[in-house]
């Protein structure tokens, strides 16, 4: 059996060869939808999907954060892109309104132009779809342009890497966890 991959992006494309050769995998950090519904009966999960973790985000955006505006980037990659996609069909329907969709890679760390264009829209808040080596950059550019927009993003930024990337920036800033959390 195999315990991985580190994230949908490996686990997905790996999961068809596991299962040809009829190898369990489970994964303990892939949160795309996909990885589980391609029907594979050797690939499993043990953490929530996007499709549970996106709609989480989006209704503590609305209903606890009280998010009018809303700019939401992702960092393209299967993770990134799938969750926020499901936070932001979730924040349009509760009323919110998406004043900007940006999208990135999970290879940059300059995000001055897609930072800049949102600023100009002024949002309430910033979803990141994506991991710590993009989001820390990212929080704090937008401190560095004067952007007052709380930010938030997934399980991917959760990480000792993002505080130390982000430096005072990371002051305030949400990541979610599909799962219990680490102190239980």
């Amino acid at each position: 059996g195999v315990v991985g991959h580190f994230n949908s992006g490996a686990s997905i494309p790996a999961s068809k060869i596991y299962s040809d050769a009829g190898i369990p995998q489970i994964s303990p950090s892939s949160t795309n939808p996909k990885y589980t519904l391609q029907g594979f009966k050797t690939a499993f999960r043990v953490v929530a999907h996007d499709d549970q973790q996106g709609p989480t985000h989006g209704k503590y955006a609305t209903e606890k954060l009280k998010a009018k505006t809303i700019a939401v980037i992702d960092d393209s990659t299967a993770y990134g892109q799938g969750l926020a996609d499901a936070f932001e069909a979730t924040v349009k329907a509760a009323g919110a309104k998406v004043v900007a969709r940006e999208h990135t890679t999970d290879k940059d760390t300059d995000f001055k132009a897609i930072l800049t264009r949102i600023r100009g829209r002024k949002p309430d808040l910033v979803m990141f779809g994506g991991i710590d080596p993009q989001a820390g950059p990212m929080v704090r550019q937008m401190a560095e342009l004067g952007i007052k927009a709380k930010f938030m993003g997934g399980d991917g930024m959760q990480t000792p890497n993002f505080i130390k990337l982000a430096g005072n920036a990371a002051e305030g800033a949400m990541a979610s966890i599909p799962g219990l959390p680490k102190e239980e």
